[in-house]
């Protein structure tokens, strides 16, 4: 479908899926864009994203989706109520938070072994993981925005694909990307010990996030690459394992802050 679509002219893919180096299996690698969010607020807002899903608005996909989660089946998580009344200060109270390696690393780190081994890991390979992560976002991405940066963002995008966005009014898509449809719940802003706990858990994804932000500010002054550093590793092109030779992976990682619900 996609050969297809790009047989007719410009295309514009939009696609949940992990990073692929489409050179290995012999197929022409794509103008990759993506955008990342500050990994806290992406964690609480998911937490109660669930939550509502479950508790208020009862899809049969929110039951799904929590049970792979979980690794239960759906009529366990039904049963699971009590979350309904549970804020994510109820849910971290008791939780002694480990550092893992990231939902957002893992996405943008792509289909190494590396990438994709289940947590806990060690801190070697965790930093691997970031490592490789950082190397995609660098060198491999033309373009990735940062979503509470939105109308600079937004700016680059129409600089470096201009022929896709040359001429987006920046200002005004910028104010335009509100949901009609977004949640009418307000709900306690989190503790400092919640929050604390949860930075712990993303730590890898902080990093990610910190150097996206550097590399946003980097690209819109057109400092060149020599100003961007994350490591010798990364500088040198040196970034762990080497790719699989296997097919292409695709699969969706597990919200932290939303298993520690179903933990509760």
């Amino acid at each position: 479908m996609v050969s297809a679509l790009g047989s007719q002219g410009r295309v514009l893919y939009d696609r949940h899926v992990l990073y692929v180096d489409f050179p290995r299996f012999g197929l022409p690698q794509p103008s990759y864009i993506n955008m990342v969010r500050d990994p806290l607020a992406m964690q609480l807002s998911a937490y109660y994203f669930w939550r509502e899903c479950f508790c208020v608005a009862r899809q049969p996909f929110c039951v799904s989706a929590l049970s792979q989660m979980q690794g239960d089946g759906d009529h366990q998580i039904r049963s699971m109520r009590h979350i309904c009344s549970m804020g994510i200060d109820d849910v971290y109270a008791q939780v002694d938070p480990q550092p893992t390696v990231g939902l957002m690393t893992r996405w943008f780190c792509g289909q190494d072994p590396v990438c994709k081994a289940p947590d806990p890991q060690p801190h070697t390979q965790r930093h691997l993981a970031l490592e490789r992560a950082v190397h995609h976002i660098r060198m491999m991405y033309v373009w990735v925005g940062v979503l509470e940066r939105l109308e600079e963002s937004l700016r680059l995008l129409s600089w470096v694909l201009p022929s896709f966005f040359g001429g987006m009014a920046t200002s005004q898509a910028a104010r335009e990307h509100a949901r009609p449809n977004a949640s009418v719940y307000s709900y306690a802003p989190p503790s400092r010990a919640t929050l604390h706990k949860i930075a712990i858990e993303n730590e890898n994804d902080l990093k990610l996030y910190a150097f996206a932000n550097r590399l946003l500010d980097c690209r819109l002054s057109r400092c060149g690459k020599e100003r961007m550093r994350w490591s010798a590793h990364v500088h040198n092109g040196e970034h762990g394992a080497q790719e699989p030779h296997a097919g292409p992976h695709f699969f969706a990682n597990a919200n932290i802050a939303a298993k520690r619900m179903l933990d509760g």
